[in-house]
């Protein structure tokens, strides 16, 4: 097999082995972490194209996991229906009844109201509750768990099932990519997190061609981005 190899901006070609064609997507790319390096292999057809990233830290890839969990904490399709299940299931592994308990769109008035400063806040001690309380359970546990309480909420039971798949993976680190990313202006296309180093000044890039800006709080490990 012919192999491409990319390797800080230079492309090498070398021989190898021929490799089994018409794999599924899933099974053509592979990312594995050495030490503070990110190795990227792509298999397309007949090439190998392989590519060395810098990686983030383990605790801050993490954080973005995390962050992960918290922007579908905050989605507002019906009527906030993750933070309604976050609800229902939390009550449900405290012990408490369902039935007769408001978990309808109707009880999602104090999330439609909410500014995204205090939503934000909601929707972790929402995270930080349903990873305490779920974290004794077998994963088949949690998700019956959520599923029973999606349909209490009015929702359906793959509601549940999402919920209890994204927490089961909560300590699963995010593939974070290398400040260059950034610098080009633009968020990579293989993933949705890039890092870049906060000095002071603000960060440019674009995202879904809206030019946007990050600048960090001063005195605060928070940022904030318009």
């Amino acid at each position: 097999m012919t192999s491409t190899s990319t390797c800080g901006g230079e492309r090498r070609r070398a021989t190898g082995t021929p490799t089994a064609s018409g794999l599924p997507a899933s099974l053509r790319i592979w990312s594995v972490q050495l030490e503070d390096q990110l190795i990227h292999a792509v298999l397309d057809r007949d090439y190998l194209l392989l590519r060395r990233e810098w990686a983030a830290p383990a605790a801050l890839q993490i954080q973005a996991n995390r962050a992960r969990l918290l922007a579908y904490l905050t989605q507002p399709y019906l009527a906030y229906a993750p933070m309604r299940l976050a609800r229902a299931a939390a009550l449900s592994l405290r012990g408490r009844e369902l039935a007769g308990t408001d978990l309808s769109p109707g009880s999602a008035a104090r999330y439609h109201s909410a500014p995204a400063a205090q939503l934000g806040q909601l929707a972790e001690k929402a995270l930080d509750a349903l990873l305490a309380l779920s974290s004794p359970l077998e994963s088949w546990e949690r998700t019956q768990v959520f599923q029973t309480a999606a349909l209490a909420a009015g929702l359906d039971a793959a509601e549940g099932q999402l919920l209890s798949e994204l927490l089961g993976a909560a300590h699963v680190p995010e593939v974070i990519f290398d400040p260059q990313t950034l610098e080009r202006g633009e968020f990579p296309q293989t993933g949705p997190y890039s890092l870049s180093q906060c000095t002071g000044s603000a960060v440019n890039f674009r995202s879904a061609d809206r030019p946007s800006s990050c600048n960090q709080r001063a005195r605060k490990r928070s940022a904030v981005i318009h």
